[in-house]
């Protein structure tokens, strides 16, 4: 039996994972274009 609690915990996990996911994705193109100008 799956109560409704469950399933909303599971959706926002999905959820946070594909931010997760598209931030990192965003920081490695920030990295990748503005690789030329990174200096450390």
């Amino acid at each position: 039996m799956v109560g409704p609690f469950f399933t909303a915990v599971r959706g926002l996990g999905y959820v946070m994972l594909l931010l997760i996911l598209l931030s990192i994705m965003y920081a490695g193109w920030i990295a990748i274009v503005n690789w030329g100008h990174i200096s450390v």
